[in-house]
C-alpha cells in the first residue's frame, strides 16, 4: 500500500511541475510559429541566410 501510495504522490508532483512550464497568453499563432521556427529549411543556402 505504501508503494503505491508513492508512485501516486510522485506522479501527481511530476504532473503539477509539468502544468507549471506551460506558458501563459501564447496564441494559436504563435505556438504554430515557434513550431515552424524549429523545422529545418528545405535549402542549406535558406537556413544560412538572415
Amino acid at each position: 500500500m505504501k508503494k503505491v501510495f508513492n508512485t501516486i504522490s510522485a506522479l501527481l508532483i511530476l504532473q503539477v511541475a509539468a502544468y507549471a512550464q506551460q506558458p501563459q497568453n501564447r496564441t494559436t499563432a504563435t505556438k504554430i510559429a515557434d513550431v515552424l521556427g524549429q523545422q529545418p529549411a528545405e535549402e542549406k543556402a535558406k537556413f544560412y541566410t538572415r
